[in-house]
This record gives structure tokens, C-alpha cells and sequence, in this order.
């Protein structure tokens, strides 16, 4: 039985790693407080539950995704904000908008 949970543990565990890094980045790249970081966290991995290896839920529309970013831009100083805002989703060698 544990043999069987062991994959999940992991997907879970990477999962949780990967919206760690996440926020991590914005924090260094948009100059966020520690505050702010716990405030995005909590609307991360609400939004991100679609990734969670015990979920069903489907993968977000298109239209979701930009209410996301712009709800996660919110948090950000305005000129954050705008540069957050114009990166393109998953562009290479940048901290994402939504990667």
C-alpha cells in the first residue's frame, strides 16, 4: 500500500517546490515583501490546485489564466506590475508571468 503512495508523495512534494520557486523569483525580481509572497501563495496554490497529483480538476482556460496574472499583478508595485504583465507566459531565461 505505502509502495503505491510513494509517487503522489513525490508529484505533491514537486509541486509544492515548484510554487516555492515560483515566488521566490518574484519576490528577488519584483521586490515583493515576505507579506506580499504569503499573500500569493495562498492565491498560487488555490489557482495551481489543477496541478496537485490528487486533483481532478481541469487545466485552466485561457481566459482564466489572464485573470490570474492579472489578479497576481495586483500585489505588485505598478512598474512590477506593468513588466509582469508584458512577459509573455513560459518565456525562456525570465521569471513568468505564469510558468
Amino acid at each position: 500500500m505505502c509502495l503505491v503512495l510513494i509517487p503522489f508523495l513525490d508529484q505533491s512534494i514537486k509541486y509544492r517546490h515548484s510554487i516555492d520557486a515560483r515566488l521566490a523569483r518574484w519576490k528577488a525580481d519584483y521586490h515583493l515583501t515576505e507579506e506580499t509572497v504569503e499573500e500569493l501563495r495562498v492565491i498560487e496554490s488555490k489557482f495551481r490546485d489543477f496541478e496537485s497529483p490528487f486533483s481532478t480538476a481541469p487545466p485552466p482556460s485561457a481566459l482564466e489564466i489572464e485573470a490570474h496574472r492579472q489578479e497576481i499583478a495586483r500585489h505588485f508595485a505598478p512598474e512590477y506590475a506593468k513588466m509582469f504583465l508584458e512577459r509573455k507566459v513560459g518565456e525562456p531565461g525570465k521569471s513568468h508571468g505564469h510558468d
